[in-house]
This record gives C-alpha cells, structure tokens and sequence, in this order.
C-alpha cells in the first residue's frame, strides 16, 4: 500500500472522524486545513491542523493555501476530502485547479442547486394533493412505506 496523506476541509467533529478511520484502516495521520479549529482537534494525535486561517473561505486564498500545501509534499498521493457544504462548494468551483495536486471526488458546481428539503421528505402525496389522484396516491405512498418498513 503506498503511503498517502488525506487532507480533510473543516475543523469539527467531522474531521476528528474521517481521520480517526483513516488512522485505523491505513495507519495514517491526516492533515486539517479550515478557517477555525474547533476542540475535537486541539489535542488530537490523529490529525494535525496544517492551516488555520480565518480568510480561507475566499476563493483566491482557498485555492493558493491548498496549493501551497501541495508542493510541501511532493511525491506523497494526497487525498483531498470535504467535510463541510461551504468547503465542498468551495472544492467543486476550483476543482480544475487542483486536480493536479490532490486526489478527490467532487460534485459538479451545477449540483449545488439541491430542491428544498421539505420537497424531498414529502412525496407527491403527502403534500395534500388537491387532483382526483389525491386517494390513488396515498394508497400507493402507504403501501410502499409498510412495506419498506422493518418488522418489529
């Protein structure tokens, strides 16, 4: 197995356990880069706080810290992964430039436009269907619902 670095965006929970299993499968530690580390990572042997910059939100810094990152470890495969939104749109908008240095997987920019959660939870339905199909649909809705459900 040839050895990597991981590279998480954020500096919460998230990163504390996206590191934590990169340590325990591969016996790796990963590196932090986000605009404020918060207590999970303060004493962590797991991940170390590479960049902690208030301004790394904006678009020319976000690329020019990640990059300079890089070049720090040359010939190491770097794993680039997002743990929070706003980095994860921050990494779709400049993933042609770092495509070079890091290895990651990144929704297009177009993705970001998601439908409003209410929108997803409620099928057509359940939104009070006001058509002659009201009846149908909830029968089917329920139906698939009991029968996706677990037995008690």
């Amino acid at each position: 197995m040839p050895r990597m670095l991981p590279v998480l965006l954020g500096g919460d929970a998230n990163v504390y356990g996206m590191a934590r299993s990169f340590y325990e499968c591969y016996g790796v530690r990963s590196l932090a880069v986000c605009r404020r580390a918060l207590p999970a990572l303060a004493h962590s042997r797991l991940v170390r706080v590479a960049v902690q910059d208030p301004a790394f939100g904006q678009d020319h810094v976000f690329t020019a810290t990640l990059l300079g990152l890089a070049a720090q470890y040359p010939g190491v495969p770097k794993i680039l992964i997002s743990c929070a939104d706003d980095y994860t749109a921050l990494l779709a908008r400049h993933a042609d430039a770092l495509r070079g240095a890091y290895r990651f997987a990144c929704p297009p920019p177009a993705a970001r436009t998601v439908p409003s959660r209410t929108r997803l939870q409620r099928p057509h339905a359940m939104r009070r269907c006001r058509s002659r199909c009201a009846r149908r649909c909830r029968r089917r809705w329920n139906a698939i619902a009991t029968s996706t459900s677990s037995p008690r």
